[in-house]
C-alpha cells in the first residue's frame, strides 16, 4: 500500500520552475533517497511535503490524506535538518522533551544512546550527537513519516557513516516511513531500498539503484567496500 504519493507536482520560484510534473510513491516503512547534485530540486520536494512551501499543482497524499491544505503543525511530519538547531540553554533531556507532551523521553535516549549524557548542554557534545539529540527530538513528536534534508553533510567521514547506520536501523525498528535528500551515492544506496534520481533538467528515475545507469557505473569500480555492497544487494534482487 502508498504511503506517501507525490501527484504531478510542480513548483517555481519567480520564472524558474524547480520542480516538473514530479511523480512518486513509497510504500509503508521504505527507505527512500531523494539523490542529485545542488539544484535539481530535490530539497525542494521535501520542503512541499513538509509544508514549507506550496505546489503550484499536484497533490501531496500521506496514508490517503492530501495535505495541499493542512498547515505545517498539522501535518504531523518530522524534520531533521543538516545544523542541528538545538536550544542551547537546554539540555539534552529538555531538548528532546520540548513540544511534547510526554515527561519522560527515556526510549528516544535509549535509541540514540545517549543515555549518560542526557544532562549534557549541546556545547559538551561532538557534532555527531547534536545530530543524534536533533533526531530523537523529531522521533519524540512521533511523526507518520520522517523527511531527512542531508543531516550527515556537517559530519566528518567516520561520524557519517556511523550515524548513517543508526538511523537506518532506527528507521527500521519503528517501522517509519523515511525519505532522505543526499547528494552522495554511496549514502543513497546504503540507506536506501529504492533511488529517485533526479537530474538537472528536471527528469529524473525511480528505481533500485542497481537499475539507475548513472548510479550503478559510478559505484561498480569504487573501491572494496562498494563492490561487497554491490555483490550482497544484486544476489538478493
Amino acid at each position: 500500500m502508498n504511503y506517501l504519493t507525490l501527484e504531478n507536482l510542480n513548483f517555481s520560484y519567480e520564472e524558474s520552475l524547480v520542480v516538473k510534473n514530479f511523480d512518486l510513491m513509497l510504500e509503508e516503512g521504505e527507505f527512500h533517497s531523494l539523490l542529485g547534485q545542488s539544484g535539481t530540486g530535490k530539497s525542494t520536494i521535501l520542503h512541499l511535503i513538509a509544508g514549507f512551501l506550496k505546489p503550484n499543482s499536484g497533490n501531496i497524499i500521506v496514508n490517503g490524506i492530501s495535505m495541499n491544505e493542512i498547515p505545517i503543525e498539522k501535518r504531523e511530519i518530522g524534520v531533521v535538518f543538516q545544523e542541528h538547531c538545538l536550544f542551547p540553554h537546554m539540555t539534552v533531556e529538555e531538548n528532546i522533551q520540548f513540544g511534547i507532551k510526554e515527561t519522560a523521553c527515556n526510549e528516544y535516549l535509549s535509541l540514540i544512546h545517549l543515555e549518560d549524557k542526557k544532562h549534557k548542554y549541546p556545547s559538551e557534545l561532538s557534532g555527531g550527537e547534536q545530530q543524534r539529540v536533533a533526531i530523537a527530538r523529531t522521533l519524540a513528536t512521533k511523526p507518520r513519516l520522517l523527511l531527512l534534508d542531508e543531516p550527515f553533510s556537517s559530519l566528518d567521514q567516520s561520524l557519517r557513516e556511523e550515524l548513517r547506520g543508526e538511523i537506518k536501523e532506527i528507521s527500521s525498528s519503528l517501522g517509519l516511513t523515511t525519505l532522505l535528500v543526499t547528494h552522495s551515492i554511496e549514502e543513497a544506496v546504503e540507506l536506501s531500498d529504492r533511488i529517485t534520481h533526479l537530474k538537472c533538467d528536471r527528469s529524473y528515475q525511480t528505481d533500485t539503484f542497481e537499475k539507475i545507469p548513472e548510479v550503478f557505473d559510478y559505484l561498480k569500480d569504487r573501491g572494496q567496500k562498494i563492490n561487497s555492497l554491490l555483490k550482497n544487494d544484486l544476489s538478493h534482487s
